[in-house]
């Protein structure tokens, strides 16, 4: 037994699997009539109002029967849809369904195009840094450069203090400042056995003691400098 013609504006049955909902619903979209069937079978869909006659189409809708998603079902009903002469092409969008891809399409455009303009940016970003990093790696090599004649200038520096230190006996483990202190000591004492004496020897040994006076006072500024003013 079955029940009266519902129209495509009135309220179909929700068949139970989800292909054969769907292909149901673009039926209804598109103008057909559905009629409840009880038992297997699950109804009838026909694409004109029942007093348009026996030249409409139609299709059988079974509950159960093949694919138990139901795309038997809904293959069945699209094939009769597409075939159909008498069913004009829906406008779109044609429910809120379409409305809701054609935003979620919208949406994956402005999310496609977002992740695009941040590559972009980040690519450019990527170029500037690796120019920096050529800028600097060309500075680093002119750095390491004086850092290497720095090094050597040092080892030598050092050799030489060290075969200054044998030469006159003077013990250079104590630092800069007790080695300047020392230099002073010892000019101010020539200073004062020199008190007197008016011997061509001692007018230069004057000038000598003026001499160590200002080196002694020039690196005493300068081992104050490298310490940032403090003296040690």
């Amino acid at each position: 037994m079955s029940g009266s013609w519902v129209g495509p504006d009135g309220h179909w049955s929700n068949h139970g699997r989800p292909e054969a909902r769907t292909a149901l619903d673009e039926a209804r979209r598109r103008g057909w009539w559905f009629r409840k069937a009880t038992g297997h079978g699950f109804g009838t869909v026909r694409c004109q109002p029942p007093e348009a006659g026996p030249e409409a189409c139609s299709v059988p809708i079974f509950s159960t029967s093949g694919a138990s998603d139901g795309s038997d079902t809904a293959a069945a009903i699209r094939r009769a849809i597409r075939r159909c002469p008498h069913c004009a092409e829906p406008d779109e969008p044609t429910s809120a369904e379409d409305a809701g891809a054609l935003v979620e399409k919208a949406r994956n455009c402005v999310g496609l195009a977002e992740l695009l303009l941040e590559a972009g940016d980040q690519a450019r970003y990527a170029a500037d840094y690796l120019l920096e990093a050529e800028r600097f790696a060309d500075e680093a090599d002119r750095y390491l450069a004086l850092a290497v004649e720095a090094d050597e200038a040092s080892e030598q520096a050092f050799a030489e203090a060290g075969a200054l230190a044998v030469a006159t006996g003077e013990d250079a483990g104590g630092g800069v400042s007790i080695l300047i202190d020392a230099a002073v000591d010892a000019v101010e004492a020539a200073s004062q056995r020199l008190k007197g004496e008016r011997s061509a020897y001692a007018l230069r040994l004057r000038g000598a003691i003026k001499g160590v006076r200002e080196d002694a006072a020039r690196l005493r500024a300068r081992m104050d400098g490298a310490n940032g003013g403090r003296k040690s």
